[in-house]
C-alpha cells in the first residue's frame, strides 16, 4: 500500500519548511552541469528543488539567466535563488501551469521515486526540456547492492513512505528512448546524503539505515 497523491501532497504542505530542508553542497553536480553545458547552465529547472541549493550552487557561478524550480511548495528559502519561475505542483500532474518556454537542462535528484504515473512524467520533461538539451536524473537502484544482498523489502529506500516506484537502469532507459530521449552516460554513486559523512555522521546514519 501506498499513500495516494492527495493525501501525500497535504503531508508535504504542512511539513513545508522542515522536510527536504536539509543543506547539501552541489558543487559537484555543478561541475558535472558545466562539463555538459559549458557556459549554458543558467538555463536550468530544478525538479523538487527543496530548499533551492542546486539552484544557489548555479547562481554563484552564473549570476545572470534562468534559474527555476518545479516543487509540491515553495519551501523556505528556494525562491532567493530563483530568477525564472516557479512551478507548483508534482512532475506527473496531467496539465502543469508553467511559461512553456523549454529549458537546456532539467535536473531531477530524487524525484522519480516518488510519481504515481511514470510514463507521463516522461511526458511532462519531454515538454519541459529544450531539443538538443540535458535532462540529469538521480534516484534510487533498485538493482544496486543492498536490495541484491538482502532484498528489495528491506532497502531503506524503500522504507521511506513517500519512495513508491523503484527504478534499474533498464527501466529509466526504456522510459527515456520511448520518448525520444538518449542515454548519455549512467553512473553509480553513493546517496547525496552519504557521500560527504564525517564519522559521528556516519555512526548516526547507520543506527537511522538499522532503525528503517
Amino acid at each position: 500500500l501506498v499513500p495516494d497523491p492527495r493525501f501525500l501532497a497535504a503531508v508535504f504542505e504542512r511539513q513545508a519548511g522542515h522536510k527536504w530542508m536539509e543543506t547539501f553542497d552541489f558543487s559537484g553536480e555543478y561541475e558535472t552541469l558545466s562539463r555538459l553545458e559549458a557556459d549554458r547552465v543558467h538555463d536550468l529547472l530544478d525538479i523538487g528543488a527543496g530548499n533551492g541549493d542546486l539552484l544557489r550552487a548555479c547562481n554563484t557561478h552564473c549570476a545572470s539567466g534562468r534559474l527555476s524550480a518545479l516543487d509540491v511548495v515553495p519551501h523556505p528559502g528556494v525562491t532567493r535563488w530563483i530568477t525564472g519561475e516557479f512551478i507548483a505542483g508534482f512532475l506527473d500532474d496531467t496539465l502543469l501551469e508553467w511559461s512553456h518556454e523549454p529549458y537546456r537542462v532539467v535536473t531531477l535528484f530524487d524525484v522519480l521515486e516518488h510519481v504515481y504515473q511514470p510514463q507521463l512524467a516522461f511526458l511532462n520533461l519531454r515538454a519541459l526540456v529544450r531539443n538538443g538539451g540535458y535532462v540529469l536524473i538521480e534516484t534510487g537502484d533498485a538493482q544496486s547492492a543492498w536490495p541484491r544482498r538482502y532484498g528489495l523489502a528491506q532497502w531503506w529506500y524503500v522504507r521511506l513512505f513517500e519512495h513508491h516506484l523503484f527504478w534499474t537502469r533498464a527501466a529509466l532507459e526504456f522510459s527515456a528512448r520511448r520518448h525520444g530521449f538518449e542515454l548519455c552516460s549512467f553512473d553509480l554513486v553513493r546517496h547525496k546524503t552519504r557521500r560527504r559523512l564525517r564519522p559521528v555522521r556516519a555512526t548516526l546514519d547507520a543506527m537511522q539505515v538499522a532503525l528503517y
